[in-house]
């Protein structure tokens, strides 16, 4: 299990086969933990329905994020999510950048589809 933490927040995360398949944030003063499984990632819902998943997008490490980036060339749509937890801080920051080759339409951004506790 791969971590981050600061004197507030620890956050553990379980990768497989380079896919994000658990992650938990533990509030260090209290140790209560939440502990995100299926749909930990985020998703983008297409004006036609249709999701584009972060969750097949390999993960990575890079600087002080956790991140990962999915294509999907049938909608011209780049989408990078990366978690940041900073040096005293008393929150997970998630970033969702949306890039796209030409106009699509989105419906609805989901960070999280449901947690378990």
């Amino acid at each position: 299990m791969n971590e981050m933490t600061n004197p507030v927040i620890r956050c553990r995360w379980q990768v497989d086969a380079e896919r994000l398949m658990a992650f938990a944030v533990e509030n260090r003063f209290t140790g209560q933990t939440l502990s995100l499984q299926d749909g930990c990632l985020p998703r983008v819902v297409l004006g036609d329905g249709r999701a584009v998943a972060v969750a097949s997008a390999p993960v990575r490490w890079e600087s002080n994020a956790l991140v990962a980036t999915f294509h999907d060339d049938g909608a011209g749509l780049s989408v990078r999510w990366s978690a940041t937890l900073d040096d005293g801080a008393n929150a997970v920051i998630q970033s969702l950048q949306l890039t796209a080759t030409r106009d699509t339409a989105i419906a609805e951004r989901v960070f999280f589809d449901h947690y378990k506790s």
